[in-house]
């Protein structure tokens, strides 16, 4: 079978070019394999610990569903991390369950999600997502300062020796997720109930 020929991406490519090469690649439904030098330390750290970060949560069971075969890792508002992460969880399994990562735009979308990553989204969309999946099991993820505060689950921060991260456990348990000890136990803090305004 003929292989598409990879778009080549030239040394110090602007970000805004790169990116816009992803989306066009997504557009045709094709993510190329190639690690892209325009893809930055931080996005690579990312990618690497959100995929990590799966295998310490549990999902609930559904039931009277015919079981997903599939765990939808969704990504708002950054293609270039979104990009990372389909790197990384190429051929990654949770369970039984192969993750797929999906670029989203609309709220509609998001309840199908069980994973979800906001970034470069303004506070406005980041809170009607948020909204949007309330009641719904739904890992949601950000670098957004607040993002606990507004009901989000994990709030990341990028530091030069790697990521450091806060877990909101009410938000968690609210949505019906197991977080491990293990990685809690990692977490810069933990928000329990009562913590933050209307917990």
């Amino acid at each position: 079978m003929m292989q598409r020929e990879r778009p080549r991406v030239k040394q110090g490519m602007p970000r805004a070019m790169g990116a816009a090469i992803v989306t066009a690649c997504l557009a045709f439904g094709w993510v190329p394999k190639a690690d892209w030098q325009f893809l930055s330390v931080e996005t690579r750290t990312k990618a690497s610990f959100l995929r990590k970060m799966l295998s310490f949560v549990q999902w609930p069971e559904e039931k009277g569903k015919a079981k997903d075969q599939t765990l939808k890792f969704c990504v708002m508002g950054d293609h270039l991390l979104g990009f990372a992460l389909t790197q990384e969880l190429e051929a990654t399994t949770r369970g039984d369950r192969k993750v797929q990562v999906r670029w989203v735009q609309k709220e509609q979308e998001l309840r199908s999600c069980q994973a979800l990553y906001l970034g470069a989204v303004s506070r406005k969309q980041s809170n009607r997502a948020l909204e949007s999946v309330r009641g719904a099991s739904v890992l949601t993820m950000s670098d957004e300062s607040g993002f606990l505060d507004s009901g989000g689950i994990v709030q990341l921060s990028f530091v030069k020796d790697g990521i450091r991260f806060e877990v909101n456990l009410a938000a968690a348990r609210n949505a019906g997720l197991r977080m491990d000890a293990r990685l809690l136990a990692l977490a810069k803090r933990v928000v329990l109930g009562g913590e933050l305004p209307g917990g």
